[in-house]
C-alpha cells in the first residue's frame, strides 16, 4: 500500500501548480518592492492634480465656471486656501454682502470680479470640507487685516 502511494503521480500536477503559483506570487511581490516607491510617487502626483483647486472648482461648477480674470482667480484660490476657518468666515461674510450689493450693478467688470471672489470662497470651503455660511456680517478691521495678509485690496471689488 505504501509502495502504491509512492508510485501514484496523480497529485504531482497539483503540487506543480502550487509551486508555480508561489513563484509567480514571489515575483510580483519582489517587483512591487522594487517599484513600490516609484508607483506611490506617481499615485500621489495624480491625486494632487485631481485635488487641485482648479479641478475642484470645475467639478463644483459643473465644469462650466469660467473665471472673469483667471490669474486673479487663481491667486485668490491660493490665498484663501491658506486662511484659518475664522478668517475664511469673515471673507465669506464679506463676499455674501458684496453679492447682495451688486444685484443691480450693470458694470460687467465688477460683477465678474465679485463672481470670481465668491467662487474662490466656495472652493476654499470645499477644500476645507466646510459649509459656507450665508451671513453678511463681517468685521471691517478683520477684513482689512485678512485682505492685507492675502495681498488683496477688497475695494477693487466695489470699484472704490
Amino acid at each position: 500500500m505504501v509502495r502504491a502511494f509512492l508510485r501514484d503521480e496523480a497529485g504531482a500536477v497539483t503540487v506543480d501548480w502550487v509551486v508555480l503559483t508561489a513563484a509567480v506570487t514571489g515575483l510580483v511581490l519582489a517587483t512591487m518592492g522594487l517599484m513600490g516607491e516609484t508607483l506611490q510617487t506617481q499615485v500621489n502626483r495624480i491625486d494632487d492634480r485631481l485635488n487641485a483647486p482648479s479641478i475642484i472648482a470645475r467639478i463644483q461648477g459643473g465644469f462650466g465656471y469660467t473665471p472673469h480674470d483667471g490669474a486673479q482667480y487663481d491667486s485668490l484660490m491660493t490665498s484663501m486656501s491658506q486662511l484659518s476657518s475664522t478668517d475664511l468666515a469673515q471673507i465669506a461674510a464679506y463676499s455674501n454682502a458684496l453679492n447682495d450689493q451688486i444685484t443691480d450693478t450693470t458694470d460687467a467688470e465688477i460683477v465678474g470680479q465679485v463672481a470670481d471672489f465668491s467662487a474662490a470662497v466656495d472652493v476654499a470651503y470645499l477644500n476645507a470640507g466646510g459649509v459656507r455660511d450665508t451671513g453678511t456680517t463681517f468685521d471691517e478691521t478683520e477684513l482689512t487685516r485678512i485682505s492685507s495678509d492675502m495681498g488683496y485690496d477688497p475695494s477693487a471689488l466695489t470699484g472704490g
